[in-house]
């Protein structure tokens, strides 16, 4: 059967497949269908293969696609590996639409007891994108012999069912690392994101990461309408989330709507290959709660639209200082100068939201993040606390404020309550540029071993703290001149050993550390490091 490419937009998709390649299609002659594409070739699994004698064998990398044909339904596949050659094995069942619990059961030719897997990926967000699904794997399987391994796939309550439609993949293949991105709203609000004069929105960017990829993901906006512009924004290594900040600059003189696209850029390892991204969008399917911590009802969308306003927030939220360069563990004051309209009259409930679960800093003082702010006051001044482990970033965080104004209509009656609105908006951005106090560790594995007078490589590891860059390491009285790449942490550092040094005996070297924690921001720092010079 022949499908056909569908034109117009792609229909709403439950978040557990949001991290999927989905194309939209059609059958010739029937409905829509929304399928799950891939650049590997996939194999039909074999109709006999219900037992680890009959298992399927597999030529690695290989993507089966497979269906639970029988009620409690065993699907076995062979392969060979070699010993400490990493492999990552998924499922893919629940995120294609089988609602089964699938698990799978991995284990050495000749072994009576295997390895269970039946966890999957955490979520991309407790609250505002819950898309764990069922489905087990990714996991990464080290073996430890050569040989021949069989993997088994079943569902734990499929006893009762089976047929064509409860399908699945499996995948067996070296690690490919990757990334996928959601955006959505940064506050988990529902409808179109605004912009109004003085005034700025926060999206929030979810990585999903495949196959080990630990490094940053740079975001950039396409799109973006006259007079407003977004922040520098990154995804620090190791972290799954951050917030784009898209701010109005000077007045916005005309109310518009723009069709945007956020992209992530990131290196993908040795190769040195750059990739781009685009970000699924994503929102609520109606408005939720963010007090009782519940997750929201999220799908995919089909774009991510942004709205512009010549209008003027009710309070105008103005920081005092825009930038501020810190340090892990360093405590600060952020404020901003309100301005209010006339109307409003009413206290105004200011807060800092935090939305990332690994957010660089916490406030201070406050209440849940919020201060109250009485009508005779005009300043909002946040005390944070960089945290000690933060790693370092680039942010930008934004004020929001709640207050009430009197609502339009009729005035009330004499002796009534007066009526009003609730109304809400984000004032201007602070940017937060946090550093390092001691970006690097340095621990010598080995001995350095050759002849005095030699050339000699003295084996260490790097680990940065906080940080995912280049490093240069220096000494002038060894000659040392050394520069080690992002995604290296262990490796030599080369030197001559003077002519008159003794083997066998312990020396050190002391070492000038320059380490790029930020692209153009360098943080120095002294190493010493002590090692024995063995025999060749």
């Amino acid at each position: 059967m022949r499908l056909e490419p569908r034109t117009g937009s792609m229909p709403s998709i439950n978040p557990r497949a949001a991290l999927l390649d989905l194309r939209a299609m059609r059958l010739p002659n029937g409905g829509d269908a929304t399928v799950a594409v891939s650049d590997a070739d996939p194999l039909e699994e074999s109709a006999d293969n219900d037992t680890p004698e009959k298992a399927m064998p597999l030529t690695l990398p290989a993507l089966v696609a497979g269906r639970m044909e029988k009620a409690a339904d065993r699907d076995w596949f062979q392969f060979e590996a070699r010993k400490g050659e990493a492999l990552w094995l998924e499922v893919l069942g629940d995120r294609l639409g089988t609602d089964l619990d699938f698990m799978m059961v991995i284990k050495a030719d000749g072994e009576s007891q295997g390895r269970e897997i039946d966890e999957g990926a955490e979520p991309l967000h407790p609250q505002f994108f819950f898309n764990r699904s069922e489905d087990p794997g990714p996991f990464r399987f080290v073996p430890t012999r050569d040989g021949v391994y069989r993997v088994m796939v079943t569902a734990r309550d499929g006893e009762l069912e089976g047929g064509p439609h409860l399908v699945y993949a499996l995948r067996v293949s070296a690690a490919k690392p990757d990334f996928r991105l959601v955006v959505i709203d940064g506050l988990g609000q529902f409808g179109a994101h605004r912009v109004k004069t003085g005034s700025a929105v926060s999206l929030l960017v979810l990585a999903g990461r495949h196959d080990g990829f630990d490094g940053p993901i740079d975001i950039s906006i396409e799109g973006l309408p006259a007079g407003v512009r977004a922040l520098p924004c990154r995804i620090p290594g190791g972290q799954k989330s951050a917030n784009v900040v898209l701010e109005a600059q000077g007045v916005l003189n005309a109310s518009n709507i723009s069709y945007l696209k956020v992209v992530g850029t990131a290196d993908l390892g040795e190769s040195l290959r750059k990739v781009e991204r685009v970000a699924v969008p994503a929102g609520p399917i109606w408005p939720g709660n963010s007090g009782n911590n519940n997750p929201y009802a999220v799908r995919r969308e089909e774009s991510l639209v942004l709205t512009t306003s010549s209008e003027n927030p009710v309070v105008r939220l103005s920081a005092e200082k825009k930038v501020h360069v810190v340090q892990q563990g360093d405590r600060l004051t952020l404020t901003w100068k309100m301005a209010r309209d006339a109307m409003a009259k009413a206290p105004v409930q200011v807060s800092l939201p935090l939305n990332t679960q690994d957010a660089s800093y916490r406030v201070v003082n406050g209440n849940n993040n919020a201060l109250s702010i009485a009508p005779e006051k005009d300043r909002a001044e946040f005390e944070i606390e960089v945290r000690s482990n933060a790693r370092a970033t680039e942010l930008a965080i934004v004020p929001r404020f709640q207050t009430t104004i009197p609502a339009e209509g009729p005035p009330p009656a004499r002796g009534a309550q007066p009526r009003t609105t609730s109304i809400a908006d984000q004032g201007e951005p602070v940017t937060l540029i946090i550093l390092p106090k001691r970006p690097l560790q340095v621990t010598v594995t080995g001995p350095a071993r050759g002849r005095p007078g030699e050339l000699v490589k003295l084996p260490i590891r790097i680990e940065r703290q906080g940080f995912y860059g280049p490093v240069t390491l220096v000494s002038r009285d060894e000659g040392i001149r050394q520069v080690i790449e992002p995604d290296t942490n262990e490796t030599f550092l080369e030197f001559k050993i003077p002519a008159d040094v003794r083997l066998g005996g312990q020396r050190s070297i002391t070492l000038q550390a320059s380490c790029e924690v930020l692209t153009g921001r360098q943080v120095d720092q002294e190493v010493r490091l002590q090692f024995n010079l063995g025999r060749p």
